[in-house]
């Protein structure tokens, strides 16, 4: 890919985003778009206002859950067919030190609840 003039450059999508692992020229306006939606918490959340558990926006003409976008943006690529935890347990936290990759087993027990011994 390439970086154009008009401020679009080249964004990854693992295929576990993009089905079937496309490449895909993001316009990096989806960063300002949700830049007057956000409000910190207490906690360091970083909350978009939104009625959506997990909120979307419109990415290269589709739909992109916002926590995988900021994910892949700071942190990088997340391997095929992981999952993007929320380690605050907030859906709608978009801090990217809140989130974190994991496989679905790893997600599932984390979120199964403890067993009494």
């Amino acid at each position: 890919m390439r970086n154009r003039s008009h401020g679009v450059k080249p964004f990854a999508f693992s295929s576990a985003t993009r089905k079937g692992g496309q490449m895909l020229e993001a316009d990096t306006n989806w960063m300002s778009q949700i830049a007057g939606k956000v409000t910190v918490l207490d906690d360091g959340c970083w909350q978009l206002a939104t009625r959506r558990k997990y909120p979307k926006i419109r990415v290269g003409g589709q739909d992109e859950v916002v926590h995988r976008l900021v994910y892949l943006a700071i942190h990088g690529p997340i391997p095929d067919g992981w999952h993007v935890h929320h380690q605050c347990e907030n859906p709608r936290c978009i801090n990217p030190a809140h989130l974190e990759a994991m496989t679905p087993g790893d997600h599932v027990r984390h979120h199964q609840p403890q067993r009494k011994r």
